[in-house]
């Protein structure tokens, strides 16, 4: 579990996953993408394929 400040970008390059952010679960695929304030918890919450691939970019004010 994840929880930080700043917003987050998540795109996914391959497989499937359920990931969760708040009380939210999301259902990726290849080509899904997630824009969020990082600040509730968030998370992969199940990996659904054998490979999963995703990328992360996180921004934080740098005074923080």
């Amino acid at each position: 579990e994840f929880q930080h400040k700043g917003v987050e970008f998540i795109y996914m390059l391959k497989g499937q996953m359920d990931y969760y952010y708040g009380t939210k679960i999301y259902h990726f695929k290849k080509g899904d993408s997630l824009y969020f304030d990082s600040d509730k918890p968030h998370g992969p919450k199940k990996i659904i394929t054998d490979e999963c691939q995703f990328l992360t970019i996180i921004c934080t004010n740098s005074s923080d």
